[in-house]
C-alpha cells in the first residue's frame, strides 16, 4: 500500500482489517515530511480494508496479491484523488464517486422540494433516483465477483433485486467466501431465499 497524504507529514496511517464489522489495525507508517509511506501488510484474502490517519478514513477492497497506490489530501482521504494498482479498489471509488454525485444532486432537489419545489422539480427527483438505482443494479451485475458490488446492492431492494441478490452471493462465494462482510449478505439472502 502506497500512499501520499498532501499536508500530513510526520502523521501516521494506520491499515486496518475489519473483525465482528470493527476495525482491527494490523499495520501502519509514518509518513515522512511529503506525506508519502508505503505498508507492506501480511497476506490477506480479498476482502474490505480500511486506512485511518487520526478520523480520517479510506475504504479499500483488495487482497495480497495487489498493491494500490493512494493520493489524497488530509481531511478528504474518504475521497481520494487517485487509486491505482487494485481493480476492485477502483471499481470502488469509481462507484463512491458516482455515489457521492448522486447524493449531491439529490440534496439540491430535496432543498429545492423544501423551499416549495414545483412538479419539475419532483419529476427531476424521481427520474435522478431511478437513474441511480438502475445504475446500482448494472454496477452490481459488472462486478458481481467484487467487494464493490456489496456496496452498491446496499442501494438496493433485496426482495425487488432477489435475482441480483444470488448471482451476487454466488460470485463472491467463489472470491471472498471467507469476509464477514460477505457472511452477513449471504445469511440475509439464504434467509430471504428460505422464506
Amino acid at each position: 500500500v502506497d500512499i501520499t497524504v498532501e499536508g500530513a507529514g510526520g502523521r501516521t496511517v494506520h491499515f486496518n482489517r475489519f473483525q465482528n464489522n470493527r476495525p482491527v489495525t494490523i499495520d501502519s507508517v509514518k509518513l515522512d515530511a511529503d506525506g508519502h509511506g508505503v505498508i507492506h501488510p501480511p497476506a490477506m484474502p480479498l476482502d474490505f480494508y480500511q486506512l485511518t490517519l487520526g478520523e480520517d478514513k479510506v475504504i479499500l477492497a483488495l487482497d495480497s496479491n495487489e498493491s494500490v497506490t493512494i493520493a489524497a489530501t488530509l481531511g478528504m482521504l474518504a475521497m481520494p484523488r487517485t487509486v491505482t494498482g487494485s481493480p476492485n479498489s477502483e471499481v470502488l471509488h469509481g462507484f463512491y464517486k458516482e455515489a457521492h454525485d448522486f447524493d449531491l444532486e439529490n440534496e439540491k432537489l430535496r432543498a429545492a422540494m423544501a423551499s416549495g419545489g414545483d412538479t419539475t422539480t419532483i419529476r427531476r427527483l424521481n427520474e435522478l433516483n431511478a437513474t441511480f438505482y438502475e445504475r446500482c443494479k448494472v454496477f452490481a451485475t459488472e462486478h458481481a465477483s467484487s467487494p464493490a458490488a456489496l456496496v452498491a446492492l446496499g442501494k438496493l431492494n433485496m426482495q425487488q433485486e432477489a435475482d441480483l441478490f444470488k448471482q451476487v452471493r454466488d460470485s463472491l462465494r467463489k472470491t471472498m467466501p471467507r469476509s464477514g462482510f460477505f457472511s452477513m449478505m449471504r445469511d440475509q439472502v439464504d434467509r430471504m431465499e428460505q422464506q
